[in-house]
């Protein structure tokens, strides 16, 4: 065989054996363009499979977890308001409470005030009775020139004035002058000194206020004052 012959045979030799292990071409390349195909379907929004519903993503929990979930939630804002409720009602039990106090300090404060008021009531009653009765006797013992009872009495009555006359200036300028007649009558008692005219009137005119003051201390029953002889 020639040589031009023979190397024509080998390719056509090499040629079959090709084809026989890979596929042709034609059917390689309808392959390709069957799987493009398919993906653009796949991605293309135009494809009917892509505009379906799709089931929403549940996330990680299930039916029951999300169910249990709202029970949880629901019972949290209950709790909540509960509270908030309590803390209302708190208030105002506490407020009312309060109040009940306030009232309470309040009738215990006005007891005492009366209470208070009406000891010191019953201390002015006896006080005026007290210095009623020693300046009646002490008119009396002037009366019958006992100068020692006088002065006795006169120093006691001024004792009880003045512990008695508290912010009264009347009634201490009333107990300054007794302790004044007092050591008059004492020099009177010693013959150093005479009961004058001019005393007498001092001692009258004194009488006079003690008597008026009395009448006022002694309101809603006032002391009767002796009418004076013209």
């Amino acid at each position: 065989m020639p040589p031009r012959y023979l190397a024509v045979s080998l390719a056509l030799a090499l040629a079959n054996a090709g084809a026989i292990h890979s596929p042709p071409p034609t059917a390689t390349l309808a392959k390709t363009a069957l799987a493009t195909s398919t993906t653009d379907n796949q991605t293309s929004p135009q494809n009917p499979a892509n505009l379906a519903p799709q089931e929403p993503d549940a996330g990680f929990l299930c039916d029951t977890g999300r169910d249990w979930l709202t029970i949880v939630n629901t019972v949290g804002v209950v709790i909540t308001t509960l509270g908030f409720i309590g803390g209302v009602i708190s208030i105002c039990i506490a407020r009312k409470q309060l109040i009940k106090t306030a009232t309470a300090n309040q009738a215990a404060t006005e007891a005492a005030l009366k209470q208070l008021n009406e000891s010191r009531d019953r201390y002015r009653s006896h006080v005026i009775v007290q210095v009623n009765g020693l300046f009646q006797d002490a008119k009396r013992y002037v009366e019958l020139e006992q100068w020692s009872n006088v002065v006795l009495r006169l120093g006691d009555l001024a004792g009880w004035i003045q512990q008695s006359s508290y912010n009264d200036a009347e009634l201490n300028d009333l107990g300054d002058r007794l302790s004044t007649m007092a050591t008059t009558f004492s020099r009177i008692q010693r013959s150093d000194l005479s009961f004058s005219d001019s005393l007498s009137r001092k001692w009258d005119a004194l009488c006079k206020n003690l008597s008026v003051k009395i009448g006022q201390l002694s309101a809603p029953f006032p002391v009767p004052v002796p009418e004076e002889n013209p």
